[in-house]
């Protein structure tokens, strides 16, 4: 298992994502702990916001701290890192670049960190194929002017096609199974979804797992539960198993 006073992943469910790729929508600079948890496991870490700087000057996320046991290969960046927010028609846009950097493991195998500069709800319609996310990542975020206000976790309407109906989206591209990690940011606790039931609460993560861990929910054809947990932001950060019905 993957454990640590702050975390805890049970060894089969990081097997059942092994080779799958991390999407964080929205991260900002949480980078640590979920490299810490998943760089030895999945094949790409997707870290994505809007506010990642000018020209993706930034440093590299596996030499630092813990993770000073992978070997750079190689930084490439792609698109246009300069590239300035505009306003069109009824919503925001800012053309994608990303920053990918290639590893090496000490086993031999490699790994990509990718960050990418652009909005995250349109990187999971544009980057992913259906089934291809062994982990959704998703916490931190709010509907304020601090936050994305994008609900990851409902089904809303927008003037702007793909915009709209993200949770579907979502589980277009979750891998059968997938891990879904969040602390349950912009959804609504009267969603017949599990994920927000302890958000902006005192509740520990690892409380909140206790009370979870043998409950079972059934939302958007698939089944979800609670089998690990990751250290809190806007509540506890839960790790739920996502599976079909």
């Amino acid at each position: 298992m993957s454990s640590s006073q702050g975390h805890f992943v049970p060894t089969e469910w990081l097997a059942a994502i092994a080779g799958k790729k991390l999407f964080y929508p929205c991260a900002g600079n949480d980078v640590l702990e979920p490299t810490l948890i998943f760089a030895p496991i999945v094949s790409e870490l997707w870290y994505g916001d809007i506010a990642y700087p000018v020209g993706l000057r930034m440093g590299c996320v596996l030499q630092q701290g813990p993770h000073q046991d992978y070997a750079l290969k190689d930084v490439e960046i792609v698109g246009d890192a300069h590239a300035r927010m505009e306003r069109r028609e009824g919503y925001r846009f800012l053309s994608p670049s990303k920053r990918i950097e290639t590893y090496w493991r000490q086993d031999g195998s490699s790994v990509r960190v990718i960050r990418r500069r652009g909005f995250g709800q349109i990187a999971l319609g544009a980057e992913f194929p259906d089934d291809s996310l062994g982990v959704f990542f998703y916490r931190g975020d709010g509907g304020g002017e601090s936050g994305s206000g994008v609900s990851f976790f409902q089904d809303k309407r927008h003037r702007y096609a793909p915009l709209q109906n993200l949770f579907s989206l979502l589980c277009r591209k979750l891998a059968k199974p997938a891990l879904v990690v969040t602390d349950g940011s912009n959804n609504s606790r009267r969603s017949n979804l599990p994920v927000s039931q302890f958000f902006s609460t005192a509740v520990s993560s690892k409380e909140a797992f206790m009370l979870c861990r043998d409950k079972v929910w059934e939302a958007g054809n698939l089944r979800w539960r609670c089998v690990g947990f990751a250290g809190r932001r806007y509540g506890p950060t839960l790790v739920w198993a996502v599976e079909p019905v």
